[in-house]
């Protein structure tokens, strides 16, 4: 749990001054679309902690016709 916490204060690190490189360089669909991506990579870090539930344990196996 550690290494992903410490994994996702490097990806603040680094994240923070490259969007704001990119807001300020590149078209807002641009910096946006790094926004974006960023914010995936710290909620997969995130799931990589606390994953979700798995619906397919749950649920019951389908019918085999």
């Amino acid at each position: 749990m550690a290494s992903v916490t410490d994994a996702r204060n490097k990806l603040l690190e680094y994240g923070r001054p490259a969007l704001a490189y990119t807001r300020a360089h590149d078209t807002p669909r641009i910096s946006d679309s790094f926004h974006m991506f960023l914010l995936s990579l710290y909620e997969s870090l995130a799931q990589a902690i606390n994953p979700a539930p798995s619906t397919a344990a749950n649920s019951p196996a389908p019918a085999i016709r």
